[in-house]
């Protein structure tokens, strides 16, 4: 849930890999994605970051522009619309 806080406030996340889940959150440029316990490429990772206002504002936009699909109310969207196709599919 975090990571997802922190793509709808435009900022890019670093995390290690550890979950299907995760990754997904963090593909297409949205974040980055070190291997588990790699702590140096965590910490080159976040320099990285740290030195390059540029990136961080292109990663933190994808980031946003792809967490906004799990909103609460894109989310109630959806299960509203299958309700209805499904209350539709019985009649």
């Amino acid at each position: 849930m975090t990571l997802l806080e922190s793509a709808l406030a435009g900022v890019p996340s670093i995390a290690f890999e550890c979950s299907p889940g995760v990754a997904e959150q963090l593909d297409n440029g949205r974040g980055i994605m070190v291997p588990r316990d790699d702590h140096h490429t965590f910490v080159r990772e976040l320099r990285r970051l740290m030195h390059s206002e540029n990136t961080v504002r292109a990663m933190g936009a994808r980031a946003r522009t792809g967490a906004t699909a799990h909103t609460p109310a894109e989310i109630t969207r959806r299960w509203i619309d299958l309700f209805n196709e499904t209350a539709a599919s019985r009649i």
